[in-house]
């Protein structure tokens, strides 16, 4: 080996030390000066209300205070709901942060009554529910991968149910073999908003038996803050019936089970919202 050859190798060494130095140094200057963004939940809203769960669209905040934009590779992330964790997921997809600004973007989630503790009542009879939004964001930057975690609380508004009564039975007639009368059920729109009446299913029980169920679709326009009454014209034969039903019926004091499902379109997207009353009424 020459004695140029050994200086060009001590060179390229030289070289490559000083560029490492340059990398690592620059990299440790990007960090130092790199200011970490603070990610927020902006908003949420309610897309769909069902009987089974809520889709609930949270938007994410990223405010990124440095002169350069950012990608979002991966978040990951849990959500809380009065202290019960519901959901845990990941998102994949790349999201563009753009410098010196906040960027927000939405992220959908399908909450499960069924992880809730209280079930449906754990949403629809409440004013606001408390959530605990936490985890872990991984961001691209022209030294690599930083990560930084999430840690937000708050409460989510829940909006005002319709509520429901039965303002009148009238009894149309009772014959030897047949029952009719009439259940007004009257709808309370609480809401600064106009819903939109789809559906309803009603369903009757006498002596825990099934007597009458009826499902009817509706074109029904309920104002803000106004009412509504449905008249469920009903009507069933004793022939079939359990000797406990027809004698009910015919001591003039029945003691009924009402279900009620009313299918309504608001802001909020659509909503199935169930109710039940148990009363008695005096038929002669």
């Amino acid at each position: 080996m020459t004695v140029h050859s050994v200086r060009l190798k001590s060179y390229k060494l030289v070289v490559l030390a000083t560029a490492t130095l340059v990398v690592i140094s620059c990299g440790s200057l990007f960090r130092r000066a790199f200011t970490q963004p603070k990610v927020s939940v902006e908003n949420h809203r309610f897309e769909n209300i069902a009987l089974s769960g809520a889709q609930v669209i949270l938007g994410i905040g990223i405010d990124n205070p440095n002169p350069i934009g950012l990608t979002v590779k991966n978040l990951k992330y849990k959500l809380d709901l009065d202290s019960e964790e519901l959901i845990r997921g990941q998102k994949s997809e790349p999201i563009a942060i753009e410098s010196s600004k906040k960027t927000v973007f939405e992220l959908p989630l399908t909450v499960a009554y069924s992880g809730l503790t209280r079930g449906i009542s754990g949403i629809l009879y409440r004013d606001k529910i408390d959530y605990k939004f936490t985890g872990a964001v991984t961001v691209d930057t022209p030294v690599g991968d930083l990560d930084f975690d999430i840690n937000e609380s708050g409460s989510i508004p829940i909006p005002s149910r319709p509520e429901f009564s039965i303002v009148d039975v009238t009894v149309d007639e009772v014959g030897l073999s047949e029952l009719r009368m009439t259940f007004t059920v009257k709808i309370d729109n609480n809401e600064a908003v106009e819903l939109d009446l789809r559906k309803f299913k009603f369903n009757l029980k006498i002596q825990d038996e099934n007597v009458f169920s009826i499902a009817k679709g509706l074109e029904v326009k309920l104002p803000q803050r106004k009412a509504v009454t449905l008249d469920v014209p009903v009507s069933f034969r004793f022939l079939g019936l359990s000797s406990s039903v027809i004698d009910t019926v015919r001591s003039g004091q029945m003691k009924y089970d009402v279900s009620f499902e009313l299918d309504l379109d608001s802001r909020y997207g659509p909503f199935t919202l169930p109710w039940r009353k148990v009363a008695q009424k005096t038929l002669y």
